[in-house]
């Protein structure tokens, strides 16, 4: 992406940073580079020490990433769900997603049509958290969430960074981000503005 110009974001082991910024910033393109879904233009970015794309097998096993606009089949069942997901993944136990949507009070067997969009995204995360990784990187989680959802969101990333999880997310929405962030970066058509502790 031409916009998505020459930055230096260092996020450390166990520390939540935000990614900030307005609709065409770059938030989106950042996080789809880091989980190897997008290849930068020049430039190099490492998760753990491991490059996107060279390294894609590896940063998948480690890492959990959540994109804004979640696609199921239209009969998927919240259990049918974490249970292809865990298929992918060769992951055993359905434990830590099954978790997540006690958390969000979500029924398993409920179908995912029937669910508001704010809460089929939290399913998505649940099947993100699944294998229990130790970088998080979501974007736009909170788009969609009303006030008590967010705020069973924030209670869940806390717990997440007391675990020593890593966790990259954006956001539009400042007052959130500032909740449950470290530090936030500023992101202005592609270009890094400012980074700064919260």
């Amino acid at each position: 992406d031409r916009r998505q110009r020459q930055m230096c974001i260092r996020d450390r082991d166990g520390e939540t940073l935000g990614l900030m910024g307005p609709f065409g910033s770059g938030k989106s393109t950042l996080i789809g580079i880091l989980a190897g879904f997008l290849k930068p233009t020049r430039g190099i970015c490492s998760i753990n020490g491991k490059v996107p794309g060279a390294n894609q097998e590896a940063i998948c096993r480690f890492t959990g990433v959540l994109q804004p606009r979640m696609a199921f089949p239209r009969q998927m069942s919240a259990i049918d769900y974490l249970r292809f997901t865990a298929g992918i993944r060769g992951v055993k136990s359905l434990e830590r997603g099954l978790a997540v949507l006690e958390h969000f009070g979500i029924d398993p067997e409920l179908s995912l049509h029937r669910l508001p969009r704010g809460f089929r995204q939290m399913v998505g995360l649940a099947g993100v958290m699944l294998h229990g990784p130790v970088v998080l990187l979501l974007d736009e989680p909170d788009r969609y969430l009303d006030g008590m959802v967010q705020a069973r969101f924030d209670e869940l990333m806390l717990e997440e960074k007391a675990r020593g999880t890593t966790i990259l997310i954006a956001s539009e929405n400042f007052q959130d981000m500032e909740r449950i962030c470290d530090r936030m970066a500023f992101l202005r058509r592609g270009s890094l503005v400012n980074v700064d502790d919260v």
